[in-house]
């Protein structure tokens, strides 16, 4: 995401809804129910997003449950998204949990953007992302195995 200087904040003690069209950056803390439009958002561990994002770039680290249009996309270690993905370039960071369908834009479509500037993006669908959850690894305590060595030799290593 570009280091833009911030033109908007929704702090996580704000809930907005209805459609929110803005130009610039806007970091979000609180909570989006509807749809979103506009250059760059920042979605910080607090946010979420519930409806469909139009932007140049995401960088999300919290939640979306809706549809992603977006040239950039960065997902988080944190970051839980539902929904259609479609963006020229994503990242996902290892830990993120996702239950989407990706679209990578290579034949071109365009839309605009708040500022109402053009926006490139297209339609080719591949795999679905199979992960719902984030899945800790299962500890499982070792057998013990007797060595024969070990047992005769009651007090002393097996050698």
């Amino acid at each position: 995401m570009k280091n833009d200087q911030i033109e908007t904040i929704i702090d996580k003690s704000m809930t907005v809804r209805g459609d929110l069209f803005f130009k610039g950056k806007t970091v979000l803390g609180g909570k989006i129910e509807g749809t979103i439009r506009g250059d760059r958002i920042l979605v910080e561990e607090s946010g979420t997003i519930i409806g469909t994002v139009t932007v140049v770039d995401l960088e999300c680290h919290g939640q979306v449950s809706g549809d992603i249009y977006s040239q950039t996309l960065l997902i988080g270690e944190k970051a839980s998204i539902k929904g259609n993905l479609n963006t020229n370039q994503l990242v996902v960071r290892s830990g993120a949990a996702l239950d989407c369908t990706v679209t990578e834009n290579t034949q071109q479509k365009t839309a605009s953007d708040a500022s109402g500037n053009k926006v490139v993006t297209s339609k080719i669908v591949t795999d679905k992302v199979a992960a719902k959850k984030v899945v800790e690894p299962k500890v499982v305590e070792p057998k013990v195995v007797a060595n024969k060595k070990t047992d005769q030799n009651a007090g002393g290593p097996g050698f």
